[in-house]
């Protein structure tokens, strides 16, 4: 049987948005409502004369699918009522509220009859119903902007789920219970904050122990009533609700000891600016994150996990209450938001620290882990996940710099900067290191250089940071090993380049304005060349094909292994006389011919 809870579940994990969304979820609930009474043998058929079947209390004790059809009912009006409102969202008016309204107060109006109907030994369903019936209440108040009745039942409801999800007789999946916290903090605790916005209600405690309170003020203000007015239904209900509630659980309603302590955190200070902490959940997210700091082993990469989610928690309340203060238009919201500001730059600044803490102790993991690789390969590619983790670390530092006020704050700039400048010579000295363990020392000399300088001009810390992982005697003796460093890689690029030198074809006869190096018998044997040899040199081919032009039929006799002999004076002036002849004696007579 489908119970409120159900319901309540199904709206969550269908992903309802549009308004065709919620058309789909009421023509199922339609259809099964359609299913239901058939099954039952209650449907009606619509003639002149047509009169809806009448459920008994014995009915629903005989088969508890009648209850089902008032929460089908229910919730087809519901659905019919979020549809409206999608459609109408963009062209809001009075007369279109009031229609949404009406449809829920109609849905409200099948809870009721449920409620009349159900057995009250069965508390766990009867709570259920009640539930349902105190939303659609607050529903109903919060869509006709009537914000300060709408927060007393949000809050009614809220105790109820969390009674619910926190009592071992009632039992519910991991799943549906994953559910419903969903809900919770999706829809009713983001209900109850802009409730409370609206109407300026100071949030003093955090959205829990605030729906404790405002729930018992609210009983308490029923009670009064009661004595005066013993028919009213909707004291009734509520007197009725609490104290059914209070029968489950009887602490449902005590506000806890971290809850009242973060009602005592109501000013926060950062640099010189101070801020008023109005919202009671941003209290206990900073309470939360100091105490985790204070608890947590910092050496350990794993604490850090805690520490950050409890501000980044804290940092969403914060954004959210700026992005809804900044859609009101209105002056007087001027200097509330300078003080959202100001919390929001205190929380971002503190997790940024906090990241930074975790990144360099990563860094400083990998550092000792090189120590223990025996591989040249190895420890290149740990050097990779140095840099990778310093790109990350660089990341956090750019934004703390672009951290609203920092600019106009000197001494926390300088400081910031400083940092900045440190991590960035690290980074360019692993990747040197990296240079150097490849073997090209040119390289790593001149990162190493770009590492020391950036140290050498970096000023003295004036700020003390989150954490005190980074002061001035950690500069200090990364600026001395750094020109340590500088100092080894120079002599070793300096012994490289002269090795290259000595190992070269050059002999020192040809080099005399420069000093020989190497031991006596390398000098000794790079005097000069006294075994000079012919080596090749190298030409090209079409010199020979020019060359080859000039032979005549002497060079190109077979028999190459014969010598030549050069012609004799004599033999070429008859060679020459003979050419001239010939030349004369051309054509017929001389006349004709070439």
């Amino acid at each position: 049987m489908s119970t409120p809870l159900s319901l309540l579940q199904a709206r969550n994990t269908t992903g309802l948005h549009t308004s065709s969304d919620f058309r789909d979820y009421r023509d199922h609930q339609t259809r099964r409502l359609e299913r239901l009474r058939k099954a039952l043998k209650i449907q009606t058929r619509h003639t002149k004369n047509y009169k809806p079947k009448t459920i008994s209390k014995e009915n629903v004790q005989s088969d508890s699918r009648y209850l089902e059809i008032f929460f089908l009912l229910a919730e087809r009006d519901w659905a019919h009522s979020r549809e409206a409102k999608s459609l109408l969202e963009s062209n809001d008016s009075s007369s279109k509220r009031k229609y949404i309204v009406s449809k829920l107060s109609r849905s409200k109006i099948y809870i009721k009859q449920a409620i009349d109907l159900i057995d009250e030994s069965d508390k766990f369903l009867l709570l259920q119903t009640y539930i349902f019936e105190n939303l659609l209440q607050a529903t109903i108040y919060f869509e006709s902007k009537r914000f300060n009745l709408a927060i007393p039942y949000y809050s009614l409801v809220r105790v109820g789920i969390q009674t619910l999800l926190t009592n071992n007789e009632f039992t519910l999946s991991e799943e549906s219970k994953d559910t419903l916290k969903d809900f919770v903090s999706t829809e009713i605790d983001e209900a109850l904050r802009i409730a409370s916005f609206k109407k300026g209600v100071s949030r003093t405690l955090n959205v829990s122990a605030l729906s404790k309170k405002q729930a018992i003020d609210f009983y308490e203000q029923a009670k009064s009533t009661h004595v005066k007015d013993e028919k009213n239904s909707k004291v009734t209900h509520i007197i009725t609700y609490y104290d059914l509630i209070e029968s489950i659980d009887p602490d449902a309603f005590n506000i806890g000891q971290s809850e009242q302590e973060a009602s005592n955190l109501t000013e926060i200070t950062w640099r010189n600016h101070k801020a008023n902490l109005d919202d009671a959940d941003v209290a206990r997210s900073i309470l939360n994150a100091r105490k985790l700091e204070e608890d947590s082993d910092l050496t350990n990469v794993l604490s850090f996990d805690g520490i950050l989610a409890a501000w980044q928690e804290g940092l969403d309340i914060i954004k959210d209450d700026i992005e809804r203060i900044e859609a009101e238009t209105v002056a007087t919201h001027e200097s509330n938001i300078q003080q959202k500001h100001i919390i929001s730059t205190y929380i971002s600044y503190n997790i940024l620290f906090r990241r930074l803490q975790r990144d360099y102790l990563l860094i400083s993991q990998h550092s000792e882990r090189q120590k223990n690789l025996k591989s040249a390969i190895n420890k290149v590619e740990n050097f990779r996940d140095v840099i990778r983790l310093y790109d990350t670390v660089l990341q956090s530092t750019s934004q703390l710099l672009e951290l609203p006020g920092v600019s106009k704050d000197h001494d926390l700039f300088d400081s910031l900067t400083t940092l900045d400048s440190f991590f960035k010579s690290q980074k360019i000295d692993c990747i040197g290191e990296s240079y150097d363990l490849s073997g090209d020392k040119k390289t790593a000399l001149a990162l190493f250089k770009t590492a020391n300088d950036l140290l050498k001009e970096s000023q003295a810390l004036t700020v003390e940071f989150p954490g005190s992982f980074f002061t001035n005697e950690i500069l200090s003796r990364a600026t001395e090993s750094s020109s340590n460093k500088l100092v080894r890689s120079h002599a070793l690029a300096d012994i490289e380049h002269r090795t290259s030198q000595s190992s070269s074809r050059s002999y020192i006869a040809n080099k005399i304005n420069s000093f020989p190096f190497g031991s006596d018998s390398d000098i000794a044997s790079k005097i000069a060349d006294f075994n000079p040899k012919i080596s090749p040199v190298s030409i090209k081919p079409v010199f020979f094909d020019i060359a080859f032009n000039y032979l005549n039929g002497e060079y190109s006799s077979t028999n190459t292994s014969e010598p030549i002999n050069e012609p004799s004076m004599e033999s070429k002036n008859n060679s020459e006389a003979e050419s001239e002849t010939k030349s004369t004696k051309r054509g017929f007579l001389g006349l004709w011919g070439r």
